[in-house]
């Protein structure tokens, strides 16, 4: 009996834990958005003086506890996809919007509660 204890004792334990990961795994996926839009292609430059502000002020970094997926495009790397005039440009629904905005902004362009 005692052996069979022995043998079973780590198949739970391993049976425990496989379903205590998965669980947390499938309820981090499940993380309610709250932005109607949830992807923007940020272009930006590292010498842009409103592309530092932005970065410094934690606005991209607000928009992704949001759920907003950001794509970061370096203008000096590429690829550049859309047709720019300047730095920064968010690309909001296939819509360009050139320019700074702020985080209040970007939070009406991306319908957010």
């Amino acid at each position: 009996m005692r052996k069979i204890f022995l043998l079973l004792l780590p198949l739970f334990i391993i049976l425990f834990l496989g379903i205590f990961f998965l669980r947390k795994s499938v309820i981090s996926q499940n993380i309610p958005r709250k932005c109607q839009i949830s992807e923007v292609i940020y272009y930006y430059s590292d010498q842009c003086t409103w592309c530092n502000k932005l970065k410094s002020e934690g606005t991209l970094d607000e928009l992704d506890k949001l759920g907003v997926k950001i794509k970061k495009i370096n203008t000096n790397i590429g690829p550049i996809r859309h047709k720019l005039e300047i730095t920064p440009t968010f690309v909001i629904d296939n819509k360009v919007y050139p320019g700074y905005r702020s985080l209040g902004e970007l939070k009406k362009l991306l319908a957010c509660q």
